[in-house]
């Protein structure tokens, strides 16, 4: 009778252990890229390019995430170039780019150029992929600008564009990014603030470079730096970084970069 019991015990733990073997984790709606990386199902997104975490790149800023002083928003509507220069990220052709905070918005400057620096020196971004070097300067004519505004100066600069208060847009000189989206994100990045302003640069920096806008291609895809993820993911991955396909496939979308475009601005009706 013991040894029956035994070799039955046996039976079952070798069936439990074979049980636990086949089963394959699904990705929950909550789960983010950087959580499903591990999970080895052929329906699981390429990853390669999904936010940054602690040991992926640019790491998230220890200081207030949205840069802000903690003294109220008092915009005058004049831009501010932030001092300070960098050396070029690469030993390619060189882009130069000149950071403008609006006077009165209560952020600190200095910690707003580091994350444009942050983004656009990483190789995942438009120069790493495409073959340029950025680089961040305080003087002369640069090849764009990145300018951190309030809601009405961005309404204002993006004009025929129609950013309403809450949205970014590349005004065909300078990304124009709004200082309320910029500290609050959107829901789909809720707590990945950082991932969102990464978005948001590579973004509104795209348009300057004659990327234009696409769409998801399919439910569990990584969306297209160029999508407006602002508006919706539709169903993809948020990203903030290009895809291949941006850089020389079905996805690369030319727009004069001399026009004014936005990540969720549309045109006026006529």
């Amino acid at each position: 009778m013991l040894v029956a019991i035994a070799v039955t015990a046996a039976f079952v733990v070798a069936q439990l252990g074979t049980e636990a073997t086949r089963a394959t984790p699904e990705p929950s709606p909550n789960e983010t890229p950087s959580t499903i990386q591990t999970i080895t199902s052929s329906t699981t997104p390429d990853l390669t390019m999904a936010m940054p975490s602690a040991d992926d790149g640019p790491p998230a800023p220890t200081v207030d995430a949205s840069c802000a002083t903690g003294t109220p928003h008092q915009p005058t509507g004049n831009l501010v170039v932030v001092p300070g220069a960098t050396t070029p990220s690469s030993d390619g052709p060189i882009k130069t780019y000149i950071v403008e905070v609006e006077e009165g918005l209560g952020i600190d400057a200095a910690c707003f150029a580091d994350r444009v620096h942050r983004t656009l020196a990483d190789p995942r971004s438009w120069g790493g992929r495409e073959g340029f070097a950025v680089q961040r300067v305080d003087v002369g004519e640069p090849s764009f600008r990145v300018t951190l505004a309030s809601p009405a100066t961005v309404d204002e600069r993006c004009q025929p564009l129609v950013t309403a208060g809450i949205y970014s847009c590349w005004d065909s000189h300078r990304a124009m990014i709004n200082v309320w989206r910029w500290e609050t994100g959107t829901a789909d990045y809720a707590g990945d603030l950082w991932g969102y302003q990464i978005y948001v640069i590579n973004h509104e920096v795209g348009h300057g470079l004659k990327h234009g806008h696409v769409n998801c291609t399919g439910s569990g895809d990584l969306a297209p730096v160029m999508m407006q993820q602002t508006k919706g993911l539709d169903g993809c991955w948020k990203n903030g970084w290009p895809l291949d396909a941006e850089i020389d496939g079905p996805l690369k979308d030319e727009q004069p970069s001399d026009q004014p475009a936005g990540d969720a601005a549309v045109r006026p009706m006529s």
